[in-house]
């Protein structure tokens, strides 16, 4: 689950790190950083754990020790069970409301938002070609995703974590009650694994 966090969301380490200039003459510098990612997201109301993978770009701004990074994940998928039984699959996409924002500290302790949504892009029976969902269902509120970790030096892989509710869904047709009972609750929590990006 839980952008851009399932979901989530966000953070700094890099190798090759391309120096800006904010303004002419001005003394902040802001780096631009590239990671590949690796998103765990458990949804308790299921009792299933969803991976996926993407890349994120963040801005770190040196001077002020603020950040803000725009995480992009592939749709995942995980299967849907009834006792037990898989008897669909599910795609699942993470759409960010924006760039995750933060801080790190001078110990480098990073802690980010992340406003998401969190679309069901297709509920699909195994063996069958439809989707029970439709085109436009998704969380009807956004999903709000604070992470934390530490980073260790400036080349190193970091993780943050974070835990966080998803609310119910809409515009899922005869299935919105369906999913939400499926999906929705509190008690989530996501990981998500950064490695600096060539």
């Amino acid at each position: 689950m839980p952008s851009r966090t399932m979901i989530s969301l966000a953070a700094v380490a890099t190798s090759g790190a391309t120096l800006m200039a904010t303004a002419p003459g001005a003394q902040a510098e802001v780096w631009e950083l590239h990671h590949t990612a690796t998103a765990s997201t458990y949804i308790k109301s299921m009792n299933q754990t969803v991976t996926t993978t993407g890349t994120q770009t963040a801005n770190f701004d040196l001077e002020k020790r603020t950040l803000s990074a725009n995480l992009s994940l592939k749709d995942a998928t995980s299967p849907v069970k009834v006792i037990g039984l898989p008897l669909a699959k599910a795609t699942i996409r993470i759409e960010p409301l924006g760039p995750a924002t933060g801080t790190v500290d001078f110990s480098n302790n990073i802690s980010v938002t992340q406003r998401l949504n969190i679309r069901i892009v297709k509920i699909q029976p195994l063996g069958l070609p439809v989707n029970l969902v439709g085109n436009n269902c998704k969380t009807s509120s956004p999903v709000t995703m604070k992470l934390s970790g530490k980073q260790g030096g400036l080349f190193d892989p970091f993780t943050l974590k974070g835990s966080f509710d998803i609310p119910k869904f809409a515009d899922c047709g005869l299935a919105t009650p369906i999913v939400s009972k499926m999906v929705s609750g509190s008690g989530n929590t996501v990981k998500i694994d950064y490695v600096a990006a060539p």
